[in-house]
């Protein structure tokens, strides 16, 4: 039986070669020893605006540009798993099946851009004709984020940080973590009654890795966030005057007005209003006759007009507020009348106010104000990472990454 995944990696590493070997490119690694680059030119290296704190994920791509040149580290590729090498060409720039570009000289592969997004690339595959596509995987969507681009900043970042964590380890600090993830590996085996292959088909289901992958991403994970933290905790400083002012400029936050839950029915018809009279004096559900075509308010959600008013001026109308102001819970009004409208008011639940003081706050106030220090620190660690990191340009690799997912998901014309 054909393995699709397998499929889909072959053709990732085949499309890979194709669209890096065009004309004037001298294969997956022309991004190291081009003509231009031979020559002494420079290649631009991007510079990022600060991203959402995340030691894992960095999603945000850069707006600015400044000048620099990537890694030209080509012994780096042979000591990573991944695509094999399959051309040399007569300039001597080698030809890594799948490879896009490096960080600090450590290679970026197709796949591993590409097989995270595969689910939403098939969607947009099957959506657009294959000019859209290609526009949309590059151009923000709605929530500001875009697929390629975002997904080769993230691998960048990563890489980066791990760099800088793995050479502040100690032995001491690398002993603990390889007990740890050894610990974690003979747990997940006893679980899959020391099957190391049922122990792979459990991991790939939840993870999409197998175990051997899975046990490295959370390798890194540990490294890098005690890395980050220890780098960064100790600039923390959120003082007793920070809690204060954020206390006093808050306050609608700590304190909660008393509320009821409305709910109302309203209609112009006369007749109807007659009919809806009658049903409440037989006892029927405030809610259930709100829910009938006869009422002109909101019936699709039982007459529901505030979850939590709030306040003595609920509506614009003296009337309606008195009556409001004026119900228990579980009671409705009589009908009210202003102008051509019948109306009746049903106070679902009261809502007793809430207060919450200084003293009672401060815990999660300074967490707050500490996460917020913790992400502008982290803001400019990762500028500085970008700024003195040596890596292909972005650009440059999503162009080939877009050719490369234009083949194999764009099915339109």
């Amino acid at each position: 039986m054909e393995n699709p995944d397998m499929i889909r990696r072959v053709a990732i590493l085949v499309l890979t070669c194709a669209a890096v070997s065009a004309p004037g490119c001298a294969g997956p690694q022309a991004i190291s020893t081009p003509a231009s680059r031979q020559a002494g030119a420079a290649l631009p290296r991007p510079v990022a605006d600060p991203v959402a704190a995340d030691a894992l994920t960095v999603t945000d791509p850069p707006q600015d540009r400044s000048k620099g040149t990537p890694s030209t580290n080509d012994d780096a590729a042979s000591g990573r798993s991944g695509p094999t090498q399959v051309a040399s060409n007569s300039e001597g720039s080698l030809v890594i099946g799948g490879m896009v570009g490096q960080v600090n000289g450590q290679p970026i592969y197709a796949s591993e851009v590409l097989e995270p997004l595969d689910d939403m690339l098939t969607t947009m595959g099957r959506q657009h004709s294959r000019e859209s596509f290609r526009r949309v995987i590059v151009r923000p969507m709605q929530d500001g984020t875009r697929v390629i681009p975002d997904r080769l900043w993230s691998i960048v970042m990563n890489t980066l940080i791990l760099a800088e964590a793995e050479r502040d380890l100690s032995d001491q600090e690398q002993f603990f973590v390889n007990n740890m993830l050894k610990e974690r590996r003979e747990e997940l085996l006893r679980q899959s009654l020391g099957s190391l292959t049922l122990a792979n088909a459990r991991t790939r289901q939840r993870t999409g890795r197998d175990l051997t992958e899975e046990l490295d991403e959370q390798r890194k994970a540990m490294i890098v966030g005690r890395y980050v933290h220890q780098k960064l905790d100790p600039k923390l400083n959120v003082t007793q005057r920070h809690i204060k002012q954020y206390y006093r400029s808050h306050v609608e936050e700590f304190n909660d007005p008393p509320g009821r839950t409305l709910r109302m029915i309203r209609t112009s018809k006369a007749r109807h209003a007659n009919r809806i009279d009658e049903m409440l004096a037989a006892g029927e559900l405030f809610s259930k006759v709100a829910s009938l075509p006869l009422n002109e308010k909101n019936p699709q959600e039982a007459g529901l007009y505030s979850e939590r008013a709030a306040g003595d001026r609920i509506f614009g109308i003296e009337s309606l507020n008195e009556a409001a102001l004026g119900l228990a819970e579980g009671e409705h009004s009589p009908r009210i009348t202003v102008g051509n409208q019948h109306v009746w008011l049903y106070v679902e639940k009261l809502h007793p106010g809430r207060q919450v003081t200084l003293q009672d706050a401060q815990r999660n106030i300074r967490n707050r104000l500490r996460q917020v220090q913790y992400s502008h620190l982290f803001n400019e660690y990762r500028e500085k990472l970008r700024s003195e990191g040596s890596f292909t340009p972005v650009e440059q690799m999503t162009e080939v990454l877009v050719d490369v997912a234009t083949s194999l998901y764009a099915v339109g014309p």
